[in-house]
């Protein structure tokens, strides 16, 4: 095999992820190019599904993110006005990630897992540089055109830039190609553990260490404790406003204006927000389905939010980062050579592109899953959920062998199949399988 220059920009998860993974399999030489003058990501939670933890653990950092990690029982899914439990989803309750998906669900402050990503790819031998913005990208001969003047060339760039993407602008059929809102827009808040135990009933959301999802008219609230139950992540969706600027996450929140959009949901998320000090605005952003991830001449690809940008419904935009990092890096250790390049970039796609779609349709669906307006269509899905969690409970109290469900990505959240293929789908071995009968 060649040895070859590969270029990454973008210091996010996406990018580390892809160096990490890019390094393991094969010895090029990597350099991240990062904008920013140091290391740094908005601090929020982040989950990481059993996809997922299955990637970090196969790269050797299973101890580092256990070490940082809160590990729930279930997503809890409750009526917003009376706290109504009405649906489960499980995660570790009686080690059920690992039994059925085949790894553990983490919850993990962004910082961390950024950092721990960091240390990972430079102990394999990457070199980032920070401080480096990117001016312009030279397809054809394959540089980048830094805003201090000067040149970095490569064999290969990839694109790990998020959804405002200056490399994917850079493709020629990619350039009309921008973010679109979606239907919400949302406030984020962390809330220090100190301010949780004042409450009893916040206490117990903290200690307990659950997900709480709480289903409401036109709004709902995603909340769970990371770094070790010192903070409490919340996320709140609310109907677009559209004041935030595009896809920017930590623009300065109101709290009070927020308090009064949650005016009408029970006492115990009334209590939460009133623990909150401060918190950060955000109008969601996606990106439509791209006709290619890569140049044709298949020397600049996309990973991450670059070519995949999805709202948060789903839990799944770090997720599908990972998986893209893996699967680019199983492609591009099966060429000898830069020849081969356009191969591996077309092999990434077409291993990539439809699951990632079809998250892109999940995350999306489920915004107004949890935000239906009191009605029928309402107590259809709350009935759904309460069938859904009464054969779970059944199902766990009998301590039977767990049945594996069949992985189909056609189904509605939160049907166990769809969840399956969701959040427990080995895209490893569908890669090497892949790989394997194209060899």
């Amino acid at each position: 095999m060649a040895y070859i220059q590969i270029v990454i920009v973008g210091a996010g998860i996406a990018g580390l992820a892809t160096a990490i993974s890019i390094s393991q399999k094969a010895k090029h030489e990597i350099l991240i190019l990062e904008s920013s003058p140091v290391l740094t990501e908005a601090g929020a939670g982040v989950q990481i599904n059993a996809s997922a933890s299955r990637l970090l653990s196969n790269w050797g950092l299973k101890e580092h993110f256990e070490a940082v990690a809160t590990r729930p029982d279930f997503l809890e899914i409750r009526r917003y006005a009376d706290n109504e439990l009405l649906g489960l989803i499980p995660s570790n309750v009686k080690r059920y990630s690992e039994r059925v998906r085949g790894s553990p669900h983490w919850l993990v402050h962004r910082v961390d897992y950024q950092r721990i990503l960091a240390d990972a790819a430079i102990a394999n031998g990457v070199k980032i540089r920070f401080g480096q913005k990117v001016a312009n990208i030279d397809i054809e001969n394959v540089k980048i055109m830094l805003a201090d003047g000067s040149t970095v060339r490569a064999d290969l760039i990839i694109g790990a830039d998020g959804i405002h993407s200056r490399v994917r602008r850079s493709i020629p059929a990619l350039t009309e190609y921008v973010p679109r809102k979606t239907e919400n827009f949302c406030y984020r808040a962390l809330i220090p553990r100190e301010n949780m135990m004042h409450n009893a009933a916040t206490r117990s959301l903290i200690d307990i260490r659950n997900q709480q999802a709480w289903a409401g008219q036109d709004t709902h609230i995603v909340a769970y404790p990371i770094a070790n139950g010192k903070l409490y992540n919340m996320v709140m969706m609310v109907p677009n406003q559209g004041e935030a600027p595009l896809a920017k996450y930590n623009e300065p929140g109101d709290v009070v204006e927020m308090r009064k959009v949650f005016k009408d949901y029970n006492d115990t998320v009334k209590a939460v927000l009133d623990a909150v000090d401060s918190c950060a605005k955000w109008t969601i952003a996606e990106l439509p389905p791209l006709p290619t991830w890569s140049s044709e001449n298949g020397r600049v690809v996309l990973v991450g939010d670059a070519c995949h940008a999805m709202s948060p419904h789903a839990a799944s935009g770090a997720t599908a980062s990972l998986e893209d990092a893996e699967i680019l890096g199983l492609c591009l250790a099966t060429w000898q050579n830069v020849e081969d390049l356009p191969r591996a970039s077309t092999e990434y796609e077409h291993l990539r592109k439809p699951r990632c779609e079809r998250v892109q349709e999940i995350s999306r669906e489920n915004g107004t899953t949890f935000s239906m307006p009191d009605g029928p269509a309402q107590r259809a899905r709350d009935q759904a959920f309460r069938a859904q969690r009464i054969a779970l409970e059944k199902q766990l109290a009998e301590d039977a062998p767990l049945v594996v469900p069949e992985e189909d990505m056609t189904k509605q959240y939160p049907h166990p199949s769809v969840v399956q293929w969701l959040v427990g789908h080995n895209i490893t071995e569908e890669a090497q399988a892949y790989l394997r009968r194209r060899s």
